[in-house]
């Protein structure tokens, strides 16, 4: 039932906070390589001339954070754990739970990123751009990336070829996505909106929909072999 569904998902999602609790170094160390790799660029540029540049600095960053972040959503998944869950939850309830909250991560860590990038770049904006209208287009972006990313992670999980098949899967399916979200957050940064260039907040959104859909579909079949 529906009931006992969100039992299982609000069981998971309490469990993958408890295991972020107990190795709260790891997100310590992805939140230190967002802040070091927005140091990085200020003293190796100073002053980001462009928007062109801003974005590529700030989406550079973005990308490599979600990938490390997403790996890490099935690596303690170890067969006896895994034959563990299976007699508890339904694979719909796991790779929901897990959806939900790397994508919840990934876009918490870009969004805490993207203050850096603020304080560091924030004067060379273009004039007029809304800071309100960023983030919002970096949580969307990060929200669709984290979604894309984690059911790449699935995939590569119960295809047992650890973070390898990841790495080849992750770059083309996150390309139209990365596409996307780049062309999404200058249209907010020039006009103040993120639907300001309504195709581009469209396939960001679309990709993000389907990648749920497709984990919902393909990670039950997945999870009997």
């Amino acid at each position: 039932s529906n009931f006992t569904a969100m039992k299982e998902i609000s069981a998971m999602l309490q469990r993958e906070w408890l295991m972020e609790i107990r190795s709260r170094s790891s997100v310590a160390g992805l939140l230190l390589y967002a802040i070091a790799a927005v140091y990085v660029v200020f003293l190796a540029a100073g002053k980001i001339s462009s928007a062109e540049f801003w974005l590529a600095a700030l989406w550079g960053n973005g990308l490599f954070v979600a990938i490390n972040t997403t790996m890490r959503a099935f690596q303690s998944e170890t067969s006896g754990v895994q034959l563990y869950l299976y007699t508890l939850v339904s694979p719909r309830a796991l790779i929901l739970s897990k959806t939900l909250y790397y994508t919840c991560l990934v876009a918490a860590l870009n969004t805490l990123s993207l203050l850096f990038f603020l304080l560091f770049f924030g004067s060379d904006l273009p004039a007029g751009a809304s800071h309100a209208s960023i983030f919002l287009s970096v949580l969307i972006g990060s929200a669709a990336m984290g979604s894309v990313l984690t059911f790449v992670s699935g995939l590569a999980y119960r295809a047992s070829q650890g973070m390898s098949l990841l790495a080849v899967l992750g770059f083309p399916v996150l390309m139209p996505v990365l596409l996307s979200v780049v062309k999404m957050t200058k249209a907010a940064m020039i006009s103040d909106s993120v639907v300001s260039d309504p195709y581009a907040f469209t396939i960001t959104i679309t990709l993000a929909i389907l990648s749920w859909v497709l984990s919902l579909v393909m990670f039950p079949y997945l999870w009997r072999d």
